[in-house]
């Protein structure tokens, strides 16, 4: 049986409820990651595949013997990423790349964005120019080439010295193809006052933008607000503000109104959308989650990251900066055409798939559904939406002790271990005297 690696925190299958999603960040600090790492493990799922995920966040380097052991084990290396360019980032992508160099088996980069304004200048040069070209080049040793997210990331690269469809090719976001080459589409119904929708928010929005949510919050009082960061998810599960109202993607009155809600897992999320009519924001992921749930949505691309895939996979946006307290979310609703972004999908799937099949994987899509990774999703009973503490006292309440004495449960385990492998190393010292 083959046995793959997927740089992820954790697999799709692992079902954690929000605390261990809390103390493990199992999402990276957002669960947008959990879509694109998804849809990649259910891509490689061919039956006969065993496939472990590898989280890269980490204070430290990959030791040459956790390299050794990972060249051992397993087949292949597959390194989905989101808008890993960026100076936050350059640190693990340095780590990534030391990994890489140690590593033996193939090594194929499944996505991979720059961060930058819009307005961009293709031509630009950032302080992590170097840890992006010695990541590359690492990568181009162990692959036949990098798949990116869009155009703005191949002129970045091009500039950088690597050559189109020789080093790198624009392939979007592996988490539009958790369907394969068809995308689930339900009839787009006229837009009332009524309908459900979700809107999903990050923190730092421009006023005029903020603005226009609030009037939407207003025009359509059935909605679901969607954060995605772990500050957010630790404010609904613990009902507790630890940090300033900045930090956080909802806005008190959102919390106070009992309509934000978070997810562990992607088929909760997908789940949830599919029962409303609507899925709107700035967040790239959080409006996949809708059209892969048959929702309609709409995007508000703040910047580089974003836009690109918008433009790549044809889905239906806006810039950011364009939106003003007067713009009609009800006119958008309305102008807002499919059909681009559905005929569009067949051929970057099939784009998608030459470059899987031009690095030596296998995937799922090959064969005809069920596909092994569904099978075993289907049979999983995934954990509900979290909701704010506050609305419930008894429960805000035990999240709260559960959350005071965490820290202190660690403290305990941390010694308790620290005092086991010292009798071990004392127990080896004495064997080794005799």
């Amino acid at each position: 049986m083959r046995k793959i690696l997927v740089r992820a925190a954790v697999s799709p299958l692992a079902n954690h409820g929000p605390w261990m999603t809390i103390q493990k960040d199992t999402i990276a600090t957002n669960t947008g990651n959990l879509i694109y790492q998804a849809s990649v493990f259910k891509m490689l799922d061919c039956g006969d595949v065993q496939i472990d995920a590898l989280k890269t966040s980490r204070p430290t380097d990959f030791t040459p013997r956790e390299a050794a052991r990972i060249n051992r084990e397993y087949d292949m290396f597959v390194i989905p990423l989101a808008n890993a360019f960026r100076a936050s980032f350059a640190p693990e992508l340095a780590r990534i790349t030391k990994l890489v160099n140690m590593l033996k088996i193939p090594c194929v980069v499944v996505g991979v964005g720059l961060q930058a304004p819009v307005n961009a200048d293709p031509g630009a040069t950032y302080p992590f120019d170097k840890t992006v070209r010695q990541f590359v080049k690492a990568v181009l040793k162990k692959s036949a080439m990098l798949g990116l997210r869009g155009e703005m990331t191949g002129d970045y690269l091009a500039n950088l010295g690597f050559t189109a469809e020789k080093d790198f090719t624009v392939i979007g976001c592996p988490s539009m193809f958790m369907h394969g080459a068809e995308l689930p589409m339900r009839e787009k119904l006229p837009l009332t006052a009524e309908s459900p929708v979700c809107i999903n928010v990050r923190k730092g929005s421009p006023k005029a933008y903020a603005q226009f949510i609030e009037n939407c919050r207003q025009q359509l009082p059935n909605h679901t607000i969607i954060p995605q960061n772990l500050v957010d998810l630790k404010r609904l599960y613990y009902a507790k503000t630890e940090l300033a109202d900045k930090h956080y993607a909802a806005t008190p009155d959102m919390y106070n109104s009992g309509r934000v809600k978070m997810f562990c897992s992607v088929q909760a999320w997908t789940d949830y959308i599919a029962q409303t009519q609507f899925c709107f924001g700035r967040r790239i992921h959080g409006n996949i989650a809708g059209i892969l749930a048959g929702t309609p949505s709409f995007v508000f691309a703040p910047d580089s990251r974003i836009i690109e895939l918008a433009r790549y996979h044809a889905i239906p946006h806006m810039l950011l900066s364009d939106v003003t307290p007067q713009t009609d979310i009800f006119e958008l609703y309305a102008s807002a055409d499919y059909s681009a972004m559905q005929t569009r999908h067949a051929e970057t799937f099939d784009h998608y798939a030459n470059f899987l099949q031009n690095n030596g994987i296998k995937h799922a899509y090959e064969q005809p559904p069920p596909y092994p990774f569904g099978e075993k999703t289907a049979a999983i009973r995934y954990k509900p939406p979290v909701e704010d503490a506050n609305h419930k006292p008894m429960l805000k309440h035990w999240r709260r002790l559960v959350c005071a004495i965490t820290p202190a449960v660690k403290s305990i385990y941390k010694k308790a271990q620290t005092t086991k492998q010292a009798i071990k190393r004392k127990r080896k010292q004495r064997r080794k005297r005799k």
